[in-house]
């Protein structure tokens, strides 16, 4: 056996041996650090996730939640709330409140969604000067796109119970992957 076929053996069992070993360290400490964090709370993060009764939602103990809308309720301009929650940004209001505004990612493919699923016609029931783009014609219809923003404003105010809803209505339809 020449001295290159050697070395390549030994190179393969002292690799072989370093992964193993490696392997065995990195097992060794998730286990530790596993069984540290269910005892020591000083760890980042806010602990394991407790089971939702509601089974809405299952959150870290000392954190609650509250459903503020559904997708379908009624909001106050005789719409629906649309479905496809997607991101939202809160502001502070006038007079103590908070204003919520939510993005609802609706496409031509989302069927019952959003306000334009609940009319009769496609622009039928919204306020004109909400869409942001009239879209395209179909049938000599125009068809916007189906996405847009709810507007909720919340009473914010101390003492008061935290997030009593006191408006909500639709803010802007006409957008798509915004």
């Amino acid at each position: 056996m020449n001295d290159q076929s050697s070395n390549r053996r030994q190179f393969l069992h002292k690799s072989l041996a370093t992964s193993i070993g490696f392997m065995g360290l990195g097992v060794m400490l998730e286990k530790q650090l596993h069984a540290h964090w269910l005892h020591d709370h000083s760890l980042p993060g806010y602990g394991p996730l407790v089971p939702d009764p509601r089974a809405v939602i299952d959150l870290p103990a000392g954190f609650d939640y509250q459903i503020i809308s559904r997708a379908g309720d009624a909001m106050n301009d005789g719409l629906q709330v649309p479905g496809k929650h997607d991101g939202m940004a809160a502001f502070k209001g006038p007079d103590g409140t908070t204003i919520l505004v939510r993005n609802h990612e609706i496409s031509h493919g989302h069927r019952c969604a959003g306000p334009l699923d609940t009319c009769d016609e496609p622009l039928g029931g919204i306020d004109k000067t909400l869409i942001y783009d009239i879209g395209h014609t179909v049938d000599g219809m125009h068809v916007p796109s189906r996405g847009g923003c709810t507007r909720l404003v919340f009473d914010t105010k101390q003492g008061k119970e935290p997030g009593s809803l006191i408006h909500h209505e639709l803010a802007l339809i006409g957008t798509e992957h915004n």
